[in-house]
């Protein structure tokens, strides 16, 4: 698993079943500095938690089966927004809702139940990775050190669905050139351009360029499609 770093990380578990979450909980009490600021199964009281607690990551299920409204609502302060669809996943609301209140955290799926366009979707509303609940105890606390540090744990075994092929015009064998696969990776990470720019030592400018060569290559100026194409061709590794 290679050595962990010494930092205390912070760390909320936000899942319907509470033996996950103790079971969770219980294991990161072992490890020195990872400590676990609180646990719920509710979007609600998991955003007054992000909030009060100001935790590092937040492990969350993308499916939860309390009621959106459950648990202490001490402050009234976070109420869940009206423009979710009845079939938007939790977990996807949570993370729209903190991100919209600038609520400053990471958030990792952590979930049994997902497919490729899920994680797409997730990642592109602001998630930082995913781990699946089949992952070991070490993948775990890996996946947590690595979304802290910046990068994006993807431990999935369901990312197999087809990916959206380049559709512009472009050689087949050859769809992005070195620099717009960088530029296209760093997108699909959640950098903006300005980070992507400051990253690649160019232009903000010049990325918006790759940016828009991308999009017409992929038919999509999506950010979920950037993710998608990137989970599939293995390049967020």
């Amino acid at each position: 698993m290679g050595e962990m770093t010494s930092r205390t990380i912070r760390v909320l578990l936000v899942d319907d079943h509470r033996a996950v979450r103790e079971s969770v909980a219980s294991m990161l009490a072992q490890v020195p500095g990872r400590v676990v600021v609180g646990q719920t199964s509710s979007v609600v009281e998991a955003l007054e938690l992000i909030a009060s607690t100001h935790p590092d990551v937040v492990l969350v299920d993308l499916w939860l089966r309390a009621a959106p409204t459950a648990g202490k609502r001490s402050s009234g302060a976070y109420p869940v927004s009206k423009e979710r669809t009845s079939d938007e996943a939790d977990g996807l609301q949570l993370v729209r809702e903190a991100r919209s209140r600038r609520l400053d955290c990471r958030f990792v799926a952590f979930t049994g139940d997902a497919s490729s366009e899920m994680l797409a979707s997730f990642l592109a509303v602001g998630g930082n990775g995913y781990v699946g609940k089949t992952a070991s105890a070490a993948e775990l606390l890996r996946a947590i050190e690595d979304t802290v540090e910046g990068r994006v744990p993807i431990l999935a075994s369901f990312v197999t669905e087809p990916a959206p092929e380049p559709s512009g015009a472009h050689s087949p064998d050859d769809p992005f050139s070195p620099r717009e696969l960088e530029v296209l990776v760093l997108v699909a990470k959640g950098l903006s351009s300005k980070e992507a720019a400051e990253h690649l030592a160019i232009s903000p400018t010049t990325v918006d360029t790759y940016r828009r060569r991308i999009a017409v290559k992929l038919g999509s100026r999506s950010r979920a499609a950037l993710v998608r194409y990137a989970l599939a061709h293995g390049l967020l590794d």
